[in-house]
């Protein structure tokens, strides 16, 4: 376990993991995290090896004819599950067998947790680099190019396709680890928010005047464009945008895709240079796909940090996650660049024929999940030439960000509190912690275990370090 502190350290700072300062053999002494029967092997339990998916529940949780209102995780690489006289199930299968139960030992109480952690975190964020092989249609929504989704559909389970699954075990795990070691939280959206909106719109050669009706409809909104080099928008049009607006960079190589990179990095400079902004975001025009993270060289090569290149269009919680996470190379390496989902979109008026109605109703449910689970972020993508034919939706995403506990942001915005969570540090200082950092911050809110639950500390600002107590 000790081993893999670094990769799980990663996979796990989107959910407000900090570290164990000083005691991590401490608190993992108390957790065994493993797919192998042989870690297990000193808790005296029988260990079943399971090779297909499974749907894990609430161990005691309710049961309905139509599932389980317990449903608590879909494990969707190969695992253990296991049975013992001294275990408490946390999350079982239809078989009664646990993959997270407590184990009383003499001297120790232990969780032990059946799944590779990391690996099942980077399958539902980045869906199964063998369906590029496999997967004989690549194309969707009855276009003729290669989207992301053929990626990550196998993993999509019917009547649980808004949940985020990455995200139920991310949180689950920090919440053990900071019961177990004292060590604070993080919330992850500043401010401590419950969810964020994040309304985007792709250029795609908009007449200018629908600019102008988008911004009147969503009253100072943040939002980001995203421009290729058919826009048409001018360096002065540019300068005469809101305050509210930032910019990304929107690839467009669907006539020849083999050029991506040359097309990604000519189509950066454009922009950059139209706009004198640093334009850090991408979405491809058409989600342009290229096999398991074949844009990503480009994206590194022309520093953009963060993509929306996932659509989910209807609420579809595709990659498993509705926060944004480093991105995990083929060979095992880490990159700063972030991906995150975009999940509304107008092609569900367009694409999937909804009405606004039906398109509504689907982002109300998903707002109401996210406000009873876990934190969460909502892109939604509404180009400015549709305006005409999307008013209701412009009004339920203004709406949603004025909710109590929720708030807007820009992709540049975004990005730079993203910076700011990277970059903190935390050490022990004799019963207390001194959180680090080699830049200003703002809107961190720490989350406490305490024995009823979570305790909130909104911090003020401060630069280079703080002391903070429990």
């Amino acid at each position: 376990m000790r081993g893999q502190l670094a990769d799980l350290s990663i996979c796990l700072r989107p959910y407000g993991f900090l570290g164990l300062p000083g005691i991590e053999d401490d608190v993992l002494h108390g957790l065994c995290v493993s797919p192998e029967p042989g870690a297990f092997a000193r808790f005296n339990v029988t260990c079943v090896q399971e090779v297909r998916s499974e749907l894990y529940y609430r161990s005691g949780g309710w049961r309905s004819l139509l599932g389980m209102e317990g449903a608590a995780y879909h494990a969707i690489r190969p695992h253990l599950s296991f049975t013992g006289d001294k275990l408490t199930p946390v999350w079982v299968n239809e078989a009664g067998r646990a993959t997270v139960a407590w184990h009383q030992g003499q001297d120790r109480r232990t969780l032990l947790v059946g799944l590779d952690v990391v690996e099942e975190i980077i399958r539902h964020r980045q869906g199964d680099p063998a369906q590029v092989v496999n997967s004989a249609v690549k194309s969707r929504f009855g276009f003729d190019f290669e989207r992301p989704n053929y990626l990550f559909e196998e993993q999509l389970l019917p009547g649980y396709r808004s949940i985020p699954w990455a995200d139920h075990l991310g949180f689950f795990l920090v919440e053990a680890l900071s019961r177990a070691s004292g060590v604070p939280l993080l919330e992850p959206l500043p401010g401590g928010s419950r969810g964020a909106v994040i309304l985007t719109g792709d250029d795609d050669q908009a007449y200018l005047e629908k600019y102008g009706e988008q911004q009147g409809m969503i009253g100072g909104l943040p939002i980001t464009y995203f421009l290729s080099t058919e826009t048409r928008h001018t360096r002065d049009t540019l300068a005469g945008l809101a305050s509210n607006v930032e910019l990304g960079v929107h690839p467009d190589a669907l006539a020849s895709p083999e050029s991506y990179n040359d097309t990604c990095a000519a189509e950066v400079e454009y922009v950059r240079a139209l706009s004198g902004r640093p334009v850090r975001a991408v979405r491809n025009h058409g989600y342009l796909n290229d096999g398991y993270l074949g844009h990503l060289k480009a994206w590194e090569d022309n520093q953009l940090r963060l993509d929306l290149n996932y659509p989910g269009v209807d609420g579809t919680a595709l990659n498993g996650s509705f926060l944004p996470s480093p991105v995990r190379r083929p060979d095992g390496t880490w990159s700063r660049h972030h991906s995150l989902l975009t999940l509304f979109g107008d092609g569900m008026v367009y694409a999937l024929k909804m009405s606004e109605r039906q398109a509504v109703g689907r982002i109300r449910r998903l707002a109401k999940q996210i406000a009873a689970s876990n934190p969460g972020v909502v892109v939604f993508n509404l180009h400015p030439q549709n305006v005409a034919q999307t008013r209701g939706l412009h009004r339920e995403v203004v709406a949603l960000a004025r909710r109590p506990a929720w708030g807007a942001l820009g992709l540049e915005q975004y990005l730079d509190w993203l910076d700011t969570l990277e970059g903190l540090g935390i050490e022990a200082l004799n019963g207390s912690y001194v959180l680090t950092s080699p830049k200003p911050v703002k809107d961190l809110v720490l989350r406490w275990p305490v024995r009823d639950g979570w305790r909130r500390t909104e911090l003020d600002p401060w630069c280079h370090g703080m002391e903070v107590r429990p």
